[in-house]
């Protein structure tokens, strides 16, 4: 079995490029998006039963949820923050321990539906007109590198 290298720099190094290049708001949509899509991969993949598939699509998903994971701003985000280092890191969990489980695809689906929500959550954030005004008292718009004025737990990496 191949596998794929996966490491909480590989995830930030992701984080990384999407904030520099797009919005922050709409790059956490944009890395949902993306582990979204390996996690629909790794599904079909266990659902085959091709388990060299299935590892290397759930690495990929992981490392976009730690690199998502390692840009809290725990300080600043709260409750919220706790909450997401929280669903990151048992995402992270569950996911790998879906590997070569009987019903690995069955988990991931799960995980998907619960991961569609919180993305779209992001979506309706990053749409609303308070993401696109600038903080109250003047200063820099809300894309200038910190996510969400509204939660405030992610910092540019």
């Amino acid at each position: 079995m191949t596998r794929t290298k996966t490491s909480p720099a590989r995830g930030a190094s992701a984080y990384k490029a999407a904030v520099q290049t797009t919005p922050p708001l709409f790059a956490v949509v944009m890395l949902y998006d993306k582990a979204l899509y390996h996690m629909a991969n790794a599904a079909r993949a266990a659902e085959k039963r091709d388990f060299e598939g299935h590892f290397n699509e759930v690495s990929k998903a992981v490392t976009i949820f730690n690199g998502l994971n390692r840009n809290l701003e725990m300080e600043r985000g709260g409750r919220v923050g706790t909450s997401l280092r929280d669903m990151y890191t048992s995402l992270a969990n569950v996911l790998l321990g879906s590997i070569r489980r009987p019903n690995g695809a069955e988990i991931i689906q799960k995980l998907i539906e619960a991961v569609r929500i919180t993305r779209d959550a992001w979506a309706e954030i990053a749409n609303s007109p308070a993401a696109h005004m600038p903080p109250a008292g003047g200063g820099e718009h809300n894309t200038s590198g910190r996510i969400g004025a509204a939660s405030g737990v992610f910092g540019r990496a």
